[in-house]
């Protein structure tokens, strides 16, 4: 620290020099101490250049480091605000849930202001088959962490069984099966070594993991109730073979099964021709919903609820990380026969707010017709998001 105040000070006390010349007349002491006040001055300019060189890779070595303490150390899977407007991916049981065929796609973007640090695409199509007494999903993500340094995909597949316990009664039980990859770009890996330059291996090549890329297989299971058409409750729980996700050969870092518990009821604000019927989604209502996850040593407690003024539909969600609260998410939707379509912002309401710019998420669903006849039991009403 001291060096570095002293190379800062150096022009400073040249140009102190040169003015004193300057009054005094001294012509050639005057241009000797004029080429000396430029050299240092370029040095200083570099000496700055290289700090900030220094921040940039700090700030990466940062993005990185959240990234892999979220991935490895505490086996998060990605998270998306918008809960319902991706089923399949919130419980393996909701596959076949709506009436007809549906597709769904969905994007979010988690801390854009950080360098991209999160990236999530989900496309997902299910539908109920009346023949296998159930509903199939497939579904496929495809995650970006780090921009770019770590990269996730998988495919899973979804079979939901439908039975009826009594006439108010129904529950969907279903398992889930799929096939994970994750790869590592070390192009882009930052070390320690490369940001403080007092490191006595500063600039050297350190060793990058042996697994750049693999794969593996997994399973989950789901549970769904429905009452009397407008209250329902689930369970699912990811990852039950724990498969080791460490991008060393020597390391076994197992990643954690994730539980997800979610519960909501709707109630209708006005009575209407659309109620138990194809265009019920026209009817006022609000739906107050509660979430609970747990993966590893991180767990989550959502709280949220949802206005229907056809055809717009707003939502609110709470999210409370146990240890802090963690972020408040307003949504805007627009919903018809045919598709729905929303938007969400998550506002962090933790520090990290000041440099993560929140996150953003884009969901849109495509009602297929299946031109059968629809009763008050076929669809289990869970929100459109």
């Amino acid at each position: 620290m001291i060096k570095n105040r002293l190379i800062v000070n150096y022009p400073f006390n040249a140009l102190k020099e040169l003015i004193l010349l300057i009054y005094h007349g001294k012509n050639e002491k005057l241009l000797s101490i004029m080429k000396l006040f430029v050299i240092l001055s370029a040095k200083n300019f570099l000496q700055i250049i290289a700090v900030i060189n220094m921040k940039k890779k700090l700030l990466t070595l940062i993005i990185i480091s959240i990234f892999f303490i979220m991935s490895s150390a505490y086996s998060q899977d990605p998270g998306f605000s918008q809960f319902y407007a991706n089923p399949v991916y919130l419980n393996p049981a909701l596959a076949g849930s709506s009436d007809c065929g549906r597709l769904s796609l969905n994007y979010n973007n988690q801390w854009p202001g950080i360098n991209n640090s999160f990236v999530t695409y989900s496309v997902s199509y299910d539908q109920f088959v009346e023949k296998l007494s159930g509903g199939l999903g497939i579904i496929m993500n495809f995650d970006v962490a780090g921009d770019g340094v770590l990269k996730t995909s998988s495919i899973c597949g979804s079979y939901s069984y439908k039975f009826q316990v009594n006439e108010n009664l129904f529950i969907n039980a279903a398992m889930q099966g799929g096939y994970y990859n994750k790869q590592l770009d070390s192009d882009k890996l930052v070390f320690g070594s490369d940001v403080d330059p007092s490191d006595p291996n500063f600039g050297t090549q350190e060793t990058v993991p042996e697994n750049l890329s693999f794969g593996f297989a997994d399973f989950a299971t789901g549970i769904l109730l429905a009452i009397n058409d407008n209250i329902f409750a689930g369970f699912a729980a990811h990852h039950l073979s724990q498969p080791n996700i460490s991008f060393y050969k020597s390391d076994d870092s197992k990643l954690d099964i994730k539980y997800t518990a979610h519960a909501g009821a709707r109630f209708n604000l006005s009575q209407s021709n659309y109620k138990r019927s194809k265009e019920d989604y026209k009817q006022a209502s609000v739906s107050p919903n509660v979430l609970y996850q747990k993966q590893g040593d991180f767990q989550q407690l959502n709280l949220g609820v949802y206005f229907n003024l056809f055809p717009f539909v707003f939502g609110t969600w709470y999210r409370h990380a146990f240890e802090n609260p963690n972020a408040v998410t307003v949504l805007l939707g627009l919903q018809y026969q045919k598709f729905n379509i929303g938007y969400s912002y998550d506002y962090a309401v933790s520090k990290l707010n000041r440099v993560s710019d929140g996150s953003h998420e884009i969901s849109f669903t495509w009602h297929f017709n299946c031109n059968k006849k629809i009763n008050r039991y076929e669809a289990i009403k869970c929100p459109s998001f």
